[in-house]
């Protein structure tokens, strides 16, 4: 049976006394760094009302992720949320929008370009585009161009550095998913994407 507690106290009394001798030495810790939490996060009081509302506004946060494209130049992450419309207006969509802008989309190996082909200053008397121009062409790029040079051959680029050109698109034609667009029947996995303005 071991003692009691009160019995080994006493027994640690009567040892004699050792001694030891402290020495500093800087060399055998590394210094430590002091630890700081920001003060708002102590003082942050969540409510039913501020959940909803932080809640509301993680919807509208949108993942942008850079990546580099085949020239080594920064590009967007390719996403179905990327291409998507930005609003309910019809200026706000997609379609609309490459009245003024070229699509270029990349994947592992080569590149694309989704353009208007129609007149995009053809209006009705409202200011509206005309549906009857709404026409689009889709093509692989020959040789993927840096930024500047693809602007000094202009945007959307000529017929002689496109292949496999498909003309005459329809919007409804051209489906955009989570990675990868598909043209007329033909898909086309993609994984990098840039707007470039009309020149």
């Amino acid at each position: 049976n071991p003692p009691p507690p009160a019995a080994a106290a006493a027994a640690a009394d009567d040892a004699p006394a050792t001694f030891v001798t402290l020495t500093p030495d800087p060399d055998r810790f590394a210094a430590t760094t002091p630890t700081f939490f920001p003060n708002n996060v102590e003082s942050v009081v969540n409510t039913r009302a501020s959940a909803a509302n932080s809640e509301r506004r993680g919807k509208l946060v949108r993942e942008v992720t850079v990546q580099y494209n085949l020239c080594n130049e920064p590009w967007l992450k390719y996403g179905a949320a990327a291409v998507a419309d930005r609003g309910f207006k019809k200026s706000e969509w997609t379609a609309a929008r490459l009245r003024r802008e070229t699509l270029f989309l990349e994947s592992h190996a080569h590149r694309y370009e989704l353009s208007f082909e129609g007149d995009p200053e053809a209006v009705d008397d409202e200011g509206k585009g005309l549906a009857s121009e709404d026409a689009y062409r889709f093509a692989r790029c020959v040789a993927p161009k840096s930024l500047t040079e693809t602007t000094r051959l202009g945007v959307p680029l000529p017929p002689s550095e496109l292949a496999d050109v498909k003309t005459g698109l329809k919007w409804s034609d051209v489906t955009f998913g989570a990675g990868s667009v598909v043209v007329k029947g033909q898909e086309v996995k993609v994984v990098r994407l840039q707007f470039m303005a009309r020149t």
